[in-house]
């Protein structure tokens, strides 16, 4: 019926409208969502944590980025980012596997490679990534795609499936 439709039609502008899970905070700079978590953990547990949580550790490409995550984590002295060195690589990559365009490292270098060092925080104070071994604990924020960008493509092939089984390709 049309009030059925109109009903569906509803909620779905509603799930537009909320980008974000509870809890989480989206970025229009990136178009995702965030969330801090104040547990301290090591890199890899948050990493799994983030991953639970269909997203990565928060990966940084801009200065506008770089200071909404010092926003986001204010309260805490230093947190793990998604920057690290993965297997044999020789450089610094992302969790997400997004590129490795932005650097805030300290001094506004990177750091020469300490074998027991591979993974990234940031300095909350002052915005400033370190190297730090993978194993220490720090709080962390995750980072996924916002609810729009899923719900909008969720929609596509729900459509798209209906179409298809009315036209009789499947």
């Amino acid at each position: 019926s049309s009030f059925s439709s109109l009903i569906v039609s509803k909620l779905f502008t509603v799930s537009l409208c909320a980008k974000c899970d509870p809890g989480w905070r989206y970025s229009p700079h990136s178009r995702k969502c965030y969330k801090f978590f104040s547990k301290s953990v090591t890199w890899t547990e948050a990493e799994f944590h983030c991953l639970i949580q269909k997203g990565h550790h928060i990966s940084v490409h801009s200065s506008k980025e770089n200071k909404f995550v010092k926003e986001i984590a204010r309260g805490a002295s230093e947190v793990w980012i998604g920057s690290a060195k993965f297997g044999s690589m020789s450089n610094y990559e992302w969790s997400d596997k997004t590129s490795f365009n932005f650097k805030g490292w300290k001094n506004g270098k990177i750091p020469v490679t300490k074998l027991i060092q591979p993974c990234t925080k940031m300095n909350v104070t002052n915005g400033e990534w370190f190297q730090s071994c993978c194993r220490k604990v720090a709080p962390y924020i995750c980072q996924k795609d916002s609810q729009q960008a899923n719900q909008i493509y969720k929609h596509f092939l729900r459509h798209k499936f209906k179409k298809q089984i009315n036209t009789g390709i499947l």
